[in-house]
């Protein structure tokens, strides 16, 4: 066997680390508002090869304490490759999605990655139906502004996920038939106004909700294909330079100057980035408003990995190619103490340095490493 040409299958290799738990669990711990929008800036190590991007993804948030969720029209079973060194866990996610042709959005304290057209518009979407219900009092804006947390068991199905969220709130939701038949997967989210997880759901087929004048029916209806949201902001004394610079900020919008007012016509993110530069938030709900990145965290080398049944000389050579590493192997040493490249290991370490993961790998088969700069010398240990 040629080694040096075999990919194991990392099932992740990420730093820093909690530890990982299974897509049903109820013990996880999200961290949401501002120590999620922190945590998304937080800059980490990744190592991927040819692994299932469901399992990927939902171990990876479920270690970085960051809720994601992937769209149903996703196969969950694509293989993902990726390495990255210190890269903010927000970039990782977006490049994720890059490579997989996917958009990403943020709902509520959920990573929400999904068809392009689904998450540039689904977060627009959950702003207009909290708009709608302004309209309809306090009482019902507070019904559909309380968070819980959001979660199904295996098998479960999006009319019936639909139809407990409206029971759970004295609701009754209408045209569910609509809504096509599907098994899910478990889901365990963080807790979500009842408007994002009814949009959460409800995107997937590209559907919204409506909500009768009286607050107390709910109806799923088709999304528009096209949504935005109309402000307007202060001009200031020179509107046309505000204008201008704006324009740079957000190219995709549509702007007016009336009376010294610039209105704007666009999706939310576009409206908070215009708010982030103007240094304040819109009046909403503090989980809605602008996300602001505290200062980026200190770099960690920190590793979680686990493999079963792959070659040595495999996971050596693809620790190598990955961290940028030299790999320096005597063949005639290894072969000597009756050490071949090609048997099978496995391992597992959670939030390790490079060394003592490099030492779950090697100490099992008798070897041995040194590092010196950025090379890395493997040799039996005796």
């Amino acid at each position: 066997m040629n080694w040096l040409k075999t990919l194991p299958r990392m099932i992740a290799l990420v730093g820093p680390l909690a530890c990982c738990a299974s897509a049903a669990s109820p013990t996880a711990r999200w961290l949401t508002d501002s120590r999620f929008e922190d945590k998304l800036a937080s800059p980490v190590s990744v190592l991927w090869a040819d692994n299932s991007l469901r399992e990927s993804l939902l171990d990876f948030g479920r270690a970085q304490q960051i809720a994601v969720y992937l769209d149903r029209r996703i196969d969950p079973g694509g293989k993902l490759d990726l390495a990255a060194r210190n890269m903010p866990i927000g970039e990782i996610l977006r490049e994720v999605a890059r490579r997989r042709n996917l958009g990403v959005s943020i709902l509520g304290d959920v990573v929400f990655l999904a068809l392009p057209h689904s998450a540039r518009r689904v977060a627009t979407v959950a702003e207009l139906r909290r708009q709608d219900l302004q309209n309809l009092g306090r009482a019902s804006a507070r019904k559909f502004a309380a968070k819980e947390r959001f979660a199904w068991s295996d098998f479960a199905t999006p009319r019936e996920i639909l139809q407990q969220l409206a029971e759970g709130h004295g609701l009754e939701v209408v045209h569910l038939e609509q809504i096509p038949h599907d098994l899910w997967p478990a889901a365990d989210l963080p807790p979500m106004t009842l408007v994002d997880r009814l949009t959460l759901v409800l995107e997937q087929f590209d559907m919204t909700f409506r909500v009768a004048a009286d607050g107390r029916r709910i109806a799923a209806v088709p999304a528009p294909a096209d949504v935005a949201i109309v402000r307007d902001y202060p001009g200031q004394p020179r509107p046309e330079e505000l204008l201008a610079a704006w324009r740079q900020l957000a190219p995709d919008c549509q702007f007016r100057v009336v009376g010294g007012r610039i209105h704007v016509k666009g999706l939310i993110e576009d409206h908070e980035r215009i708010e982030a530069a103007l240094g304040r938030g819109w009046a909403r709900p503090p989980a809605e408003r602008v996300r602001r990145p505290g200062p980026p965290a200190r770099p960690q080398q920190v590793f979680t990995a686990k493999n079963a049944n792959v070659p040595l000389g495999a996971v050596l050579g693809a620790f190598a190619r990955q961290l940028g590493l030299e790999l320096q192997i005597d063949l005639e040493r290894m072969r000597q103490a009756g050490i071949s490249l090609d048997q099978l290991i496995s391992f597992e370490v959670e939030q390790a340095s490079l060394d003592e993961l490099l030492d779950a790998v090697l100490k099992p088969v008798g070897c041995t490493h040194q590092r010196r700069g950025n090379v890395l010398v493997v040799q039996p240990a005796s």
